[in-house]
């Protein structure tokens, strides 16, 4: 959504609710994608790729990504309006349905506009995997088992916090 925030308009966070339902979008397109990258680590253990196949797979998942993203972001809206009030439990299919429609067109202007967004969380993706790709072909079988669960959960409550806390003006500056 910073992606479209208007220069007039000094950046803020949105409410927790709305932040909410808009990060559930975000991880649901992140899980979609990512799901077939975990499979495919895991059925090579024992070997490791190069910094620069995980640099270019992230960069393919990030200018991917948004376009994703946009696809599922108009069904967010709907139950962004219900939170609101601006809807009623009635008129969910209705704008469920209308939803969908708009869905393709959001794609593809939501992946324009978050193009350098994505981009930059694919590089950010390419060296988490690149590092977690690396303990999983460890030797050690307790690194390999534990080390890849405890290196994603500090990476995502890394990503977390600095969302949270990070200056609004920061995060607009980064799309």
């Amino acid at each position: 959504m910073l992606a479209r925030t208007d220069p007039q308009i000094v950046p803020s966070h949105l409410p927790i609710l709305q932040s909410a339902l808009l990060a559930l979008v975000g991880v649901t397109a992140a899980v979609a994608m990512t799901c077939p990258t975990v499979y495919y680590i895991g059925e090579r253990a024992s070997v490791s790729r190069a910094l620069v196949f995980w640099l270019v797979f992230g960069l393919v998942f990030g200018l991917a990504l948004p376009f994703v993203t946009g696809l599922l972001l108009p069904l967010s809206g709907v139950f962004i309006d219900l939170s609101q009030g601006i809807i009623g439990v009635g008129d969910i299919f209705p704008q469920a349905l209308s939803a969908l429609f708009r869905a393709p067109i959001n794609a593809i202007v939501s992946g324009a506009l978050a193009t350098f967004t994505g981009l930059l969380v694919g590089l950010l993706w390419g060296l988490g995997a690149w590092a977690i790709d690396r303990l999983n072909a460890s030797r050690d079988p307790n690194l390999s088992r534990n080390g890849t669960w405890a290196l994603t959960i500090a990476l995502t409550i890394g990503v977390l916090l600095a969302l949270a806390f990070f200056p609004e003006e920061t995060l607009a500056r980064l799309n």
